[in-house]
């Protein structure tokens, strides 16, 4: 249950709905919003894990391999292009996965 538990809590808490009701709730409780100012290492690795996100999709959405597929182009090419757009996909989940450890890393050592 608590591994159900911290898979889920995650999502909720990146869910915008809930981050305005979160909000709507300190508001309403006249409670004052707590800003604690990012750490500048951590900015700077969030922004890396954006570079590999937007990696990714460039990867999943391809123009290249789409046109080969829709316009039915021969198999060898597909399976060319399929390569190379998955190639690009694992290497901006690298960079994300290689950030992402290390602001866990930081986040532990600070």
């Amino acid at each position: 249950m608590k591994t159900l538990t911290k898979i889920i809590k995650p999502i909720l808490d990146a869910c915008p709905y809930t981050m305005i009701g979160k909000k709507c709730i300190r508001v309403v409780g006249g409670k004052k919003s707590i800003t604690k100012k990012p750490d500048k290492k951590i900015i700077r690795l969030q922004k890396g894990m954006k570079t590999g996100r937007n990696l990714s999709l460039i990867g999943v959405f391809c123009p290249f391999f789409w046109f080969a597929l829709l316009t039915g182009m021969s198999k060898d090419f597909i399976i060319l292009n399929a390569m190379h757009s998955s190639i690009v996909v694992a290497i901006g989940l690298i960079i994300v996965l290689f950030n992402y450890v290390a602001i866990r890393y930081h986040r532990s050592n600070a």
